[in-house]
């Protein structure tokens, strides 16, 4: 029954009103949740109700539901709603889970594939923009070679650079 809730815009109101308003027996929502983050994360109306849940949860839940999220970034960064969620997470401007979502990319070794996509790109490139500057001398030092920045500034469906100067 919950699983309906994600999903429908209005009912998704009926969630955050629970969640706010503390009631008790919120378990079920989180559970739910946290079983099918990837399902949800990638819906249209799925991705926001995330998003809204991360500003309104207890900060335990809201760590243990970004460390959720950041686990799955490789998935998430590349589908159109899943990366609003992983943008939502780098708005909160927090290092340690700028720097997960990072740790997750960078050890994919798929650095320059992401900049060329106009959807991972924009995660990467905030990422960037808010990170400290040893996580954006690793991404550098991946796409360093002139032959594949000139091929990352050329591309035009992502990947625009001012993050690296």
């Amino acid at each position: 029954m919950v699983d309906k809730f994600f999903f429908n815009t209005n009912a998704c109101y009926v969630l955050f009103k629970i969640i706010e308003v503390k009631i008790e027996e919120t378990k079920f929502i989180y559970d739910f949740l946290f079983s099918n983050i990837y399902d949800i994360s990638i819906h249209e109306t799925g991705c926001s109700s995330v998003q809204k849940i991360i500003e309104i949860s207890p900060i335990e839940t809201k760590n243990n539901l970004i460390g959720k999220i950041t686990s799955m970034t490789n998935i998430l960064v590349n589908e159109k709603h899943g990366s609003y969620v992983l943008l939502k997470v780098i708005s909160l401007k927090n290092d340690d889970y700028i720097e997960a979502i990072m740790n997750q990319i960078l050890n994919q070794n798929n650095i320059k594939t992401l900049f060329k996509s106009k959807i991972s790109s924009n995660v990467l490139e905030k990422c960037m923009e808010k990170s400290n500057r040893n996580i954006v001398s690793q991404i550098y030092a991946k796409i360093k070679n002139k032959t594949c920045l000139l091929e990352l500034i050329l591309n035009p469906q992502g990947f625009y650079g001012k993050s690296l100067i």
